[in-house]
């Protein structure tokens, strides 16, 4: 007949082994026994370590080597190809100084032009204070300047 032993553990451990054997359906001594036959029976089966030897790293090896050989090599073509990707204006048409320049006066007058608007927009605002809840600001626009301002701003 089988006597029973005592085991010093951490009692938080001894609560999660209670509660596993409690969700298996076993008593203590069974729920031990059986992850002892669980531990024995993955122990036999050690998955089997690679050697330099084997045919897959072999090949692998081989891989490799044909890549480093390709990067050595290869390169420079694929490089031309990515550094005319790449630039940043085509090469059949220069861009002319002239047509630069007045791209930039336009924008630089569109700017002004937005400038004195938002300007015009702004001195139009005016503070409310009613009695009885927060202040606001109004903005005071009549229906053909507010007609003006979406038609510029879309």
């Amino acid at each position: 007949m089988n006597t029973y032993a005592n085991i010093r553990a951490y009692k938080d451990i001894i609560d999660q082994f209670r509660d596993f054997a409690k969700h298996q359906g076993l008593m203590q001594s069974q729920a031990l026994k059986f992850l002892l036959d669980h531990y024995h029976e993955s122990e036999d089966q050690q998955p089997e370590v690679i050697s330099n030897d084997h045919p897959i790293v072999q090949r692998i090896e081989e891989t490799i080597s044909i890549i480093r050989n390709i990067e050595k090599n290869q390169t420079k073509p694929i490089l031309a190809l990515l550094q005319l990707l790449f630039e940043e204006q085509p090469q059949n048409r220069p861009p002319s100084k002239h047509q630069d320049s007045n791209e930039l006066s336009e924008l630089e007058n569109h700017c002004k032009l937005l400038h004195h608007q938002i300007q015009d927009l702004v001195r139009k605002i005016e503070p409310v204070s009613p009695p009885f809840s927060k202040s606001y600001f109004r903005i005071q626009l009549s229906d053909t300047e507010y007609e003006k301002l979406l038609n510029t701003f879309n």
